[in-house]
Order: C-alpha cells, then structure tokens, then sequence
C-alpha cells in the first residue's frame, strides 16, 4: 500500500466519485513507484462495484493517463497498473470535470432469472379390468371343508397373523398339492394348528403321518391291528399308503 499515492487520489480535485474509488484500491494494492496488480475479482470485491463498471472506468482512466496497463505482466498473468495521481504528461489532454451531484455507483445487472418450467402432467393409467379381492375363506374353502377353514382362519387370527388374500392362494396350492398325494386339507390344517405353525407344507404334514405310522408299527406287530386304526383295514392310498405298506413289508 502507498500511503503517498493515497493521499494524493483524496487531493484530486479531477477525479469522480467511482473514479477516485478504483484508484484509492489500486493505490492500495500498489508500492511507492505507483505498480500494482490486483485481478478485477478483488477490485470488485474491495469497491463492491461491478466488473463492467469497473472495467468501464479503468478504460476512462487509463485513458485520461491515471493508470498505465501492461496485460498480462503481473502474477499469475494478470495485469500490471501503473497509477498516477495525476494524468501523465504524455496522455492525451481530457477534461474531467469533478461531478456535482453523487451519482448512485453502478449495480451488477443480473439477468431476469427465468420461469419456472411448467410442471409435467401426470397421466394416471386406470386398470383395463377391475380384479375384486376375494375373502380369504372363500379361497381356502376351494380345497377344504369350511369347518375346518374356519377353525384354522380364527387360530391365526388368535395368534395375531391374520390371512391375507395372498397368503390363503398359496396356502390353497398346498392343499391340493397335499390332496393329490393321498393327503386330507382338513387334516393339514388341523395338524397346523395343533403344532403351532402359521402355515403348512406338504413335506411337513406327510413327515408328521410317517412318524405316526411308525409309532403305530412300533406298539403292534399284526396287520389286522395296523389296519384297525385306520377305518378296520381299509388300505391307503398315495404317499401314506406307499409308507404303510413298505413298513408292513419291513417288519416280515
């Protein structure tokens, strides 16, 4: 900072208001023999002009012989000012009268920011064909009897795991996968309920009749009395009945 180029800037008697502004900042940046270069950034930030306004008086100073410009000579390839006090006495003579009125300093114009993007619409796509939901029992009833549907639906709701629409469909599918293999729906749900589970498969309730059976093999060795627990020798059919005659087989 040179306070002799400072205070000879407050002395003018030529300068303007925005003029003596930029050039008491350059003075600031500057040594004694009046060099300097500060980036348009800073004079900006230090005048809290704009940078065309600030560009536009340099221009008018550099023209009345106040500053010198070197382009690119300073750091980082800034520019170099060389400020003067006084006009140099190689510039071209320009009169600049001290103004009589301030004048507001010039405001950076920003552009009128732009209007809001109109908001996309929103097409909402109806289903071709409404799909009523069916009751859960009505479901399970397909396969089994509705007492025992009944039963089974009131020891979820019991247990708080009520049956969705969903989860009777599936359940539904194992049902009849249970039937086809010999297996009673009702008794599946039953069995369910009895262990506690909230659903059954196939493979659980067929593991289950085996391991009766075996029971029942373990405690009486005649066919007539294997054949008495079940409906007085009637033989079983599918997987079960495949067990029974294979322990029967077995045990000969």
């Amino acid at each position: 900072m040179s306070v002799k180029i400072m205070s000879a800037v407050f002395e003018s008697e030529t300068l303007g208001p925005t003029e003596r502004l930029i050039m008491l900042s350059l003075a600031d940046h500057a040594d004694d023999a009046g060099r300097c270069y500060p980036s348009i950034a800073r004079l900006r930030q230090r005048t809290g002009l704009s940078e065309r306004a600030i560009q536009s008086n340099i221009r008018s100073l550099q023209a009345a012989g106040y500053i010198t410009i070197i382009p690119g000579a300073g750091q980082g390839g800034s520019n170099v000012y060389i400020v003067r006090p006084t006009p140099a006495s190689d510039a071209p003579p320009q009169e600049m009268h001290p103004r009589r009125k301030c004048t507001t300093p010039p405001q950076e114009v920003r552009p009128t920011p732009a209007a809001d993007a109109p908001k996309p619409s929103r097409t909402i796509i109806e289903p071709s064909e409404y799909i009523p939901a069916r009751d859960p029992a009505s479901i399970l009833c397909d396969v089994a009897s509705p007492r025992a549907v009944k039963s089974f639906l009131g020891y979820r709701r019991k247990i708080r795991k009520p049956v969705s629409e969903i989860a009777a469909e599936r359940l539904a599918k194992i049902l009849n996968q249970i039937a086809s293999q010999g297996g009673s729906p009702d008794d599946a749900l039953g069995l369910a309920e009895e262990k506690g589970w909230q659903s059954i498969k196939a493979e659980w309730y067929f593991k289950e009749i085996c391991n009766e059976q075996s029971s029942i093999f373990s405690t009486a060795n005649r066919p007539m009395a294997r054949g008495s627990q079940h409906g007085g020798g009637k033989p079983l059919g599918g997987l079960v009945g495949a067990f029974v005659r294979s322990e029967a087989a077995r045990g000969h």
